[in-house]
């Protein structure tokens, strides 16, 4: 077999792309079959190349950035149009409504393509009509009203802070979307057309909405803003005082004016007034009510150092009920529990997602869970950019399940997991587009549907108590009767059918070789779709909370991130709440949104970069139990702890494998509750317990040639595996760490 080399893992980057390795933006000029050719943004006359091998180093490196189509004229005008750079960044409550319109567009555009409808009003009228009834069953075209006896059409139901709508009562009103006229849908027509397809483009502007025009005299403005400037002094008067004092001498003034015949001012509200105190620079404000010492103090940084940061064009995936009555716990339990108990427990029919590269036949997902839902869903995809070594050498496979690659079109059926708004906004944000082929027509997604004949009749065959598809093809067959295997013995298995058997059996779709051969051909001559960097991942996959910012940054579950722009965008606005997303894959980086923009903060700890969410909630507890008492923490204590929670996590993470439970918000709040707000780590010296930081998990989790989620080097293929009791198939966690 051939062994896969880091040489041969070529990137395919477009003409439009930009590459940022540190703080330096690149344009791709040439690929050839010893690397890339780079023009920098800042001096187009300067030129720099990369190796194949050096550019697979970088990408999994926390300074490399790549923006798709980032120099593309019709993206940059939707960059101009939205405000945002990637549709992820468009808060969650505007979302559906984008999504609705891009529904509108797409579907008229393929009527088109097929003949069905053409662009004269009359013809667009007619197809906005056809295009509603399927639009209207999409969640995005659905909202959510109150209503009571005096407001009929009610309005929307508030949303939380995460964009999702508050619970929802009984007799509440879910009413469609309008559907748009033939003279809205021209319009979007252009606007995708001259912003290159871009979703983003066809934001609303109601951000710009609003009569902004001053609603106060000059006069009185200028006395407002004076007033409101004296709150920043040594005596340090409270707001309600200095409004007050406006107020006084707004009559006064009034009284002058009213003498010589000019129209009084009028008073700034007190909302208005506290609000413009509240403007005022937060480090100037503190230093003239206190001292400037004392403002150095408050606003000194804990932590202050800098910010450190094509095979996919068809991938097809889908969601497949699994051919198996398996039982719901451990056979010998099952065997233990009484015929009433066992027909009250009955045996589980569980989904298998698969995801499968068009061009390489090569699997790329697979979760299998009790429930379709969009989550598992989302969960597939990001699987897909992701290596699997750790579950293929967790299930003792000969092989590794190295592939992974970025995504250009998905292709899926009508499922409820697909169409959801939370899977649509993922694939809108990586910058790829949704195919969905019309329904009762399988054969438009034939990779994905013969890969499941191969499940079928090539796995499942091995195994008694095999439900057959169809009835008729079951005959006098008792599946209930012969229902044999345990269902983390199937999810092994199954892992080591597609990564030794399927990826290694001669395909007949590509002329006799080999998925994984055809894989690593493909890679090497005409590369792979750029997988999204690590800090674009964490703002599209990652758990968003709110979190409070002050002079040591943010604080999560008692880690600390912090950077420069962090900390200045702190001595501006002072102590208030922001968004945050973490990564559940590592805690080492977060993102922070600061005003419309979000930006990468690494965590104060560089010991703990690579550590996963999961692994940190257990150590994190078990310290705050074991030294509730103690002032600090030294480091040699938590580093055994956080080693001792990631050799444990990695033996329950190959246990559950591809049907380990998701990492969620009410996850990330249930853990900050359980641990306390209060707790914290202290700080300590670099050279404590032995200097050097090193890598955390060494000695848990074998390294995976330095990254978490692009292809890397493989070992012999002739390398005995380790056998691994009682295990199942991964989740939000496959990556090799």
């Amino acid at each position: 077999m051939t062994r896969p080399n880091r040489e041969d893992d070529r990137i395919a980057f477009g003409e439009h792309d930009r590459i940022r390795i540190g703080k330096v933006a690149y344009t791709c000029v040439e690929t050839d079959e010893r690397g890339h050719r780079f023009r920098r943004v800042d001096d187009p006359d300067m030129f720099e190349n990369f190796t194949h091998a050096e550019m697979a180093a970088h990408e999994n490196s926390g300074q490399y950035r790549y923006d798709r189509d980032w120099f593309n004229d019709g993206k940059s005008r939707a960059r101009q149009r939205s405000g945002v750079t990637n549709f992820a960044e468009i808060p969650k409550r505007e979302q559906p409504k984008v999504l609705w319109k891009v529904e509108y567009v797409e579907r008229f555009t393929a009527m088109v393509d097929r003949g069905q409808a053409d662009r004269s009003n009359e013809g667009m009228a007619a197809a906005i009509r056809k295009i509603a009834v399927e639009v209207n069953q999409l969640e995005c075209a659905r909202i959510v009203r109150r209503t009571d006896e005096k407001r009929a059409k009610g309005k929307p139901v508030p949303l939380n802070k995460d964009g999702n709508p508050r619970k929802v009562r009984s007799g509440t009103v879910i009413v469609s979307r309008a559907p748009p006229s033939y003279r809205t849908l021209q319009r979007w027509l252009r606007i995708m057309e001259d912003c290159d397809w871009a979703p983003e483009a066809l934001r609303d502007n109601y951000r710009h909405c609003g009569d902004r025009t001053p609603k106060l005299e000059p006069e009185a403005h200028d006395l407002m803003v004076g007033k409101a400037r004296t709150y920043a002094s040594q005596a340090r008067p409270p707001r309600a005082l200095l409004y007050d004092e406006l107020d006084d001498a707004i009559r006064k003034r009034n009284a002058e004016l009213a003498k010589v015949g000019l129209p009084s001012l009028r008073l700034p509200s007190r909302r208005r007034f506290y609000a413009e105190i509240k403007s005022l620079d937060a480090f100037w404000v503190y230093s003239r009510r206190h001292t400037l010492e004392a403002a150095c103090r408050k606003f000194a940084a804990v932590e202050d150092g800098p910010a450190v940061t094509r095979i996919g064009d068809r991938i097809e995936m889908d969601e497949w009920q699994v051919s198996l009555q398996t039982l719901l716990v451990q056979a010998r339990v099952w065997k233990d529990l009484d015929p009433e108990t066992r027909k009250a427990v009955g045996r589980a029919r569980w989904w298998l997602y698969v995801a499968i590269d068009r061009a390489s036949r090569c699997v790329l997902g697979m979760r299998l869970v009790e429930k379709p839902r969009a989550s598992e869903a989302v969960a597939t995809i990001r699987m897909i950019m992701s290596n699997k070594a750790a579950l293929s050498n967790g299930a003792g496979a000969l092989t590794d399940w190295f592939m992974s690659t970025g995504i250009g079109t998905l292709v899926t059926d009508w499922g409820s997991a697909f169409y959801a708004e939370e899977t649509r906004g993922v694939v809108r944000a990586m910058g790829a587009t949704f195919d969905h082929p019309p329904a009762g027509k399988p054969g438009l997604r034939g990779t994905i549907e013969r890969m499941f004949s191969s499940i079928e009749k090539r796995f499942m065959g091995h195994f008694t108590g095999r439900t057959f598809s169809n009835v008729v093809q079951r005959g006098t067959y008792k599946a209930e009767n012969n229902a044999s295997v345990p269902l983390d013995v199937l999810a092994r298995a199954l892992v080591r059918h597609v990564v030794d058997d399927y990826h290694n059996r001669p395909h007949p779709g590509l002329g006799g070789e080999t998925p994984r051969n055809a894989f690593l051909r493909l890679r090497r001559t005409t590369g792979r779709i750029p997988v999204p960097d690590r800090h674009t991942k964490r703002v599209i996959f990652g758990i968003e909370d709110s979190v409070t910012l002050d002079n040591s940054g943010v604080t999560i579950l008692g880690l600390r991130y912090q950077n420069r722009e962090l900390y200045e965008w702190f001595t501006h606005k002072g102590i208030h709440d922001v968004p945050c997303r973490v990564d559940p894959e590592d805690v080492g980086y977060a993102s922070v949104k600061l005003g419309d923009d979000w930006v990468a903060v690494s965590c104060w700890k560089p010991e703990l970069r690579g550590v996963p969410l999961r692994v940190w909630q257990e150590a994190a507890a078990d310290l705050r139990a074991r030294h509730a008492r103690d002032a600090s923490l030294s480091r040699p204590v938590v580093l055994a702890s956080v080693s001792a929670f990631a050799a444990i996590a990695e033996d329950c993470r190959l246990e559950a494998g591809i049907m380990e439970a998701l990492d969620t918000p009410d996850t990330l709040r249930r853990a900050r509750e359980a641990l306390g707000y209060g707790f914290a780590l202290p700080e300590w010296d670099d050279d404590e317990a032995g200097g050097s930081a090193g890598d955390l998990l060494d000695a848990v989790i074998p390294a995976m040639g330095g990254g978490t989620d692009a292809a890397v080097e493989q070992p012999p293929e002739t390398a005995a595996p380790q056998a691994t009791p009682t295990w199942r198939i991964g989740g939000r966690s496959e990556e090799g760490r």
